[in-house]
């Protein structure tokens, strides 16, 4: 029959006084194996727990009347009082509780050390691993990601085309300017090209844009481009990379160098941007001509060539007013990542 019991008094070999054990210390299980557990963590015994055995009172321990580990502590019979304590026992090869309980002061500093230093190691991992989830998911947000997609918004081209105060494109403009330099095959009087105005950071991306302050409306996150140029441009297969520059047009104006991706240098620029038909036929009117004059006699002749994305690589234009510069270093992020030629804006950018 079972009777309630609050406390036991145990007592572990080799040490000098007994110490109390309460009922609400022990497990679920209530049984002697518990009270074992208990002796054992607060006399600091390094003991293996498989090596100990209780005892009713320490004389039974000579006798190897061992309490079963699996018995109810209130089928357990002793330990009333610290005079008559249950008794922890085990083989005299094995430290006895008293050397193990002796621990010095550094001996404990050193354990806390130790402690203190696995915790360390095991929050750096889980923070490491923290990141590891963050970096994909704060990309997924706010990077962006090549999309060669875009539709004909009549207003954003006039409003884009107004803020730069040019109804071109911004590059050929300046790299060009001449109208008998560069022009279409079939309509050289349009020198100026079939022109789209292009999100820096994409409209399709306005979630990350709002996170980052850029208002995706703003002409400030456009630019009027050839048509061929924006493809290149969303793909990241070229940039419009910030430099330091003189002479420039006023305060608010930003001078950039164009770089376009190596495999690329031979690709002749299109007029009317067509992916399929460049692959077919790359020698037909939808194609820019580059034209140098070479003098005649009299006359300056003006040969055709093809003007091949290689030509304006490494050019630098100025582009005033200054467009949003996070919508720049965003864009060239992503152009960095496509094409490890181009230079990391997160290196070269103050």
């Amino acid at each position: 029959m079972e009777s309630s019991r609050a406390f036991w008094w145990v007592k572990v070999k080799g040490s000098g006084s007994s110490i109390m054990i309460y009922e609400e210390e022990l497990a679920k299980t209530k049984n002697a194996y518990n009270i074992l557990e208990i002796a054992k963590t607060k006399t600091c015994l390094e003991v293996p727990i498989h090596m100990l055995k209780l005892f009713e009172r320490e004389k039974d321990s000579h006798e190897g009347q061992a309490v079963r580990n699996s018995l109810s502590v209130h089928h357990v019979r002793g330990g009333n009082d610290d005079l008559d304590p249950l008794y922890v026992s085990y083989p005299d090869e094995c430290p006895d509780a008293s050397s193990s309980a002796q621990v010095s002061l550094s001996d404990i500093i050193k354990m806390q050390e130790k402690i203190e230093q696995k915790i360390e190691e095991e929050n750096a991992k889980a923070q490491e691993k923290v990141m590891q989830t963050l970096v994909p998911l704060c990309q997924q947000a706010f990077e962006l990601v090549p999309a060669s997609s875009s539709s004909w918004d009549a207003d954003w081209h006039a409003k884009v085309c107004a803020h730069y105060g040019i109804w071109g494109c911004i590059i050929l403009s300046q790299t060009h300017p001449e109208t008998h330099t560069w022009f279409c095959q079939q309509c050289p009087e349009e020198y100026f090209g079939f022109c789209v105005s292009e999100h820096i950071y994409h409209k399709k991306q306005s979630q990350g844009a709002s996170a980052l302050g850029i208002d995706i409306a703003d002409p400030s996150n456009g630019l009027p481009l050839l048509k061929h140029f924006e493809v290149l441009y969303q793909d990241g297969d070229m940039t419009l990379f910030p430099c330091a520059a003189t002479n420039l047009q006023g305060p608010n104006t930003i001078t950039v160098k164009i770089l376009i991706a190596l495999d690329l240098h031979r690709t002749p620029l299109q007029w009317v941007y067509s992916k399929a038909d460049i692959r077919k036929k790359p020698d037909q009117e939808w194609c820019v001509h580059s034209v140098e004059p070479v003098q005649k006699g009299r006359e300056l002749i003006y040969p055709q060539k093809l003007m091949q994305l290689g030509e304006l690589h490494g050019k630098v234009i100025q582009i005033s007013p200054r467009p949003f510069m996070r919508s720049l270093y965003m864009q060239a992020r992503m152009a960095h990542r496509q094409h490890s030629e181009f230079p990391n804006p997160d290196k070269e950018l103050d």
